[in-house]
């Protein structure tokens, strides 16, 4: 017996998610090594392709955090080295959340207060 279309669909974005989840680690080095040679255009070019992608996977808090990226790497009066620690922490937190099929509420997590984050519907 074969699946619905609508099965079928439902299996493709889920296997699209985890191939996202997967991937996530190795955008998150490439940040941090832009971040560690001080190429904040490449940071802020690649923070911006993480925060689309972030959503349209359907992770709306790697886009909140992406998003605070990007707009800390555009201004260097509000870059610090412990934003980018604790913003690493809570994606690889977040990210293995989700691999154990588990939500992840950044709202109610320590860190977003920390890093000044807020969910929202639109990261713009």
């Amino acid at each position: 017996m074969s699946l619905s279309r609508g099965k079928q669909l439902e299996q493709v974005l889920a296997d699209l998610k985890k191939d996202y989840l997967k991937a996530l680690p190795a955008k998150i080095e490439k940040l941090q090594t832009f971040i560690k040679a001080q190429q904040w255009n490449s940071v802020v070019e690649e923070a911006h392709k993480l925060k689309g992608t972030g959503k349209t996977y359907g992770f709306p808090e790697v886009s909140c955090i992406a998003a605070k990226i990007e707009h800390l790497a555009e201004d260097s009066t509000k870059r610090t080295d412990s934003f980018f620690s604790n913003a690493w922490t809570l994606l690889e937190e977040m990210r293995n959340s989700y691999l154990q099929g588990k939500d992840f509420d950044l709202n109610s997590h320590p860190l977003r207060i920390t890093l000044g984050l807020e969910l929202s519907q639109d990261n713009e």
